[in-house]
């Protein structure tokens, strides 16, 4: 993450030859929060943007998407109020579109908005907003299925099941065990969730969302709380704990055999944010250079992406 006055420029180059493809700087008034590539040519960027709200200090989050081959750079949702506005819930596989829970204002509460990742994209609402809910969830086909928060001080869950129309309130787990939606299936009620255990530590867990139980532990440390988790086909291909460092427990054999080296990175729903833009861009370097030789497929594994501020 980037502090100050200082614009940052952003320079995209083939990873093998060191070619440069792109460069781009951003507004001085922008802070660069995180980034991540939703296709081979689309690069999506959170920023934040400093203002005032009854004379209070508060900061703004927009999403702007770069395309790589054209230059081209789009602040997405550009006639919408936002407060906060990077919140993204789902990416289509293919890059076309993103589901963004968007917050008008503080004394709003937020709606699960669509937007076509391109210039002058179609932006149409999927959620309205409901009374008391901060957090929606879409499952891995782009279906809003997930809701919750608070009315009158009362916890609320609101649940789509597979196939249905409509949301309804549901009651919490049975056994009053608290848990965080990580990824919900499409076309089904299960998926995964991050839960405490009888151990007292937080772990992956296989869950059942329509009855509200732990159906398997997929894995669990036996020492430090599971703060995040990635998934890959619908299946979890890295789970993020911190230790002493920040760590990551590779599902895949391949890829235990050759870890991504730790860097300073806080886990931030769906994306990453870092404390200074070389942890950025050495743990992305790394990450990038690892999945171009495990995993061919990735979105983006032949282009390295650089941040430091503007004149370094």
């Amino acid at each position: 993450m980037r502090q100050g006055k200082d614009a940052v420029q952003m320079v995209i180059t083939e990873t093998v030859s060191g070619k440069l493809v792109r460069a781009f700087a951003s507004s001085p008034t922008d802070d660069l929060q995180w980034y991540r590539w939703v296709s081979k040519d689309k690069l999506l960027l959170s920023v934040a943007t400093p203002g005032k709200f009854y004379d209070e200090d508060v900061r703004y989050t927009r999403l702007v998407l770069i395309e790589v081959g054209s230059g081209t750079m789009t602040r997405l949702f550009p006639r919408s109020n936002v407060v906060e506005g990077d919140n993204v819930i789902h990416i289509a596989p293919d890059g076309s579109y993103v589901l963004v829970s968007i917050q008008p204002s503080v004394n709003e509460y937020p709606a699960v908005m669509r937007h076509d990742l391109a210039p002058d994209g179609k932006i149409t609402t999927v959620q309205a907003p409901r009374e008391g809910v901060f957090n929606w969830t879409a499952d891995r086909n782009g279906v809003v299925r997930l809701a919750t928060g608070y009315v009158r001080g009362q916890e609320r869950l609101y649940y789509r099941p597979a196939g249905s129309k409509e949301l309804v309130m549901t009651p919490l787990a049975e056994d009053g065990t608290a848990w965080e939606a990580v990824q919900i299936d499409g076309d089904s009620d299960q998926g995964y969730v991050l839960s405490e255990g009888e151990n007292g530590r937080v772990a992956l867990r296989r869950f059942d969302f329509a009855r509200r139980e732990v159906l398997e532990t997929v894995f669990e440390h036996p020492e430090w709380d599971i703060d995040d988790a990635a998934f890959r086909d619908g299946k979890p291909f890295a789970a993020f704990y911190t230790a002493e460092r920040d760590e990551v427990h590779w599902f895949d054999p391949a890829a235990r055999a050759a870890p991504v080296p730790p860097q300073t990175l806080v886990i931030e729903g769906e994306g990453h944010s870092f404390s200074k833009p070389e942890s950025a861009q050495a743990w992305y370097e790394a990450l990038e250079a690892f999945l171009a030789k495990h995993n061919p497929a990735d979105p983006a594994p032949t282009m390295t992406v650089t941040v430091a501020a503007a004149g370094e």
